[in-house]
């Protein structure tokens, strides 16, 4: 069989001539392949020729985590048990104050609440949500005078998600997700070349996340990365730093952000 390439170019495609042979017969010729292909199955090809130029640049599961370490921010785990006195208190749904002020307050944090945090322990400030997707944050003089559940601090290990691991990991990352033409600002999906490799980094993630097993022990956590949303403004949100996430009776859950120009963000969210 004659090889069907219209451009020198593209020898390493023909290279792989007898691989195509295996392809169904209805075929057109593609101006981005350079190659007549099979109708239905030039999306394959493509896929075929990223994973040949992956190997080129292989990635190993150890080097990914040894990113993720280096990526991941401190973080802290807030639970009603725990050594020392209590660095926040989280307050139960109360409809009467909901219906009377129109906010939700969700926890009080005191500052030492936070990792390696910039102000005093004698710093208060609370979370309220209004039911709209925003949210205030109100510094206040101390624990709230009304009935809480108090919190105690337990400093955690939490990988980096995939979407801190693509956007800033080593230039060996960046060598990897360009062989396989994956951009470092697109979110990881199901569709990525190297999904067999990458949801088994997730596992570990997840495993790592108390959001994903719905821990009854861990009420809130603050510090660390945000999560990455259907909402896609996880790259808008990465130069922040993420205060707090609740994880106690998610869905819905709030995140509190300190943005680069030292405003406060609230955001509730619910999938």
């Amino acid at each position: 069989m004659v090889e069907q390439v219209c451009d020198p170019q593209h020898a390493e495609i023909s290279r792989h001539a007898k691989w195509l042979l295996t392809l169904p017969m209805s075929c057109h010729f593609s101006t981005a392949l350079g190659i007549l292909v099979p109708t239905s199955s030039e999306k394959t090809v493509a896929n075929f020729i990223s994973v040949r130029r992956h190997s080129e640049h292989p990635m190993t599961l150890d080097y990914l985590i040894a990113e993720g370490r280096r990526l991941q921010r401190d973080c802290i785990f807030l639970k009603p048990q725990g050594p020392g006195e209590p660095v926040a208190r989280w307050l139960e749904p109360d409809p009467d104050d909901e219906s009377i002020t129109g906010f939700k307050r969700w926890l009080t944090l005191r500052a030492d609440a936070l990792p390696n945090p910039k102000a005093p322990s004698t710093v208060f400030f609370s979370v309220y949500t209004k039911g709209n997707g925003e949210g205030v944050v109100d510094f206040v003089d101390g624990w709230p005078p009304v009935q809480a559940i108090p919190l105690f601090a337990h400093p955690a290990s939490v990988l980096a998600p995939a979407d801190a691991l693509f956007a800033f990991g080593s230039d060996k990352v960046g060598e990897w997700l360009a062989a396989i033409n994956w951009p470092r600002t697109e979110r990881p999906t199901s569709n990525f070349p190297d999904w067999e490799l990458l949801s088994r980094y997730d596992a570990i993630w997840q495993a790592e996340h108390p959001v994903f097993h719905d821990d009854p022990a861990v009420y809130s956590i603050t510090g660390g990365w945000h999560m990455p949303t259907q909402w896609n403004d996880w790259h808008e949100l990465a130069d922040a730093k993420l205060l707090v996430t609740t994880v106690r009776d998610a869905e819905p859950w709030v995140e509190v952000f300190q943005l680069p120009d030292g405003d406060i963000k609230v955001i509730e969210r619910c999938t």
